[in-house]
C-alpha cells in the first residue's frame, strides 16, 4: 500500500524552471530542466509540471 513505499531523501538535484525565447512561437516559453550537482548518475527522474495561460 502507499504507507509501504519509502521515498528517500534527495539532496543535490534540483528543478530549475527558466523563461526563453521560442522561435517557433514567437514569444516567451518556460522550459523546466533538472539540475543535477552530485556524482552520481541519476537513473530514472519523473518531473510534472502543469501551466496555465
Amino acid at each position: 500500500m502507499k504507507k509501504d513505499i519509502i521515498i528517500p531523501k534527495v539532496e543535490g538535484v534540483h528543478i530549475v524552471a527558466i523563461q526563453e525565447w521560442n522561435d517557433d512561437f514567437m514569444e516567451n516559453s518556460w522550459y523546466a530542466y533538472l539540475l543535477n550537482e552530485t556524482e552520481q548518475k541519476l537513473e530514472m527522474a519523473m518531473v510534472v509540471s502543469r501551466a496555465y495561460g
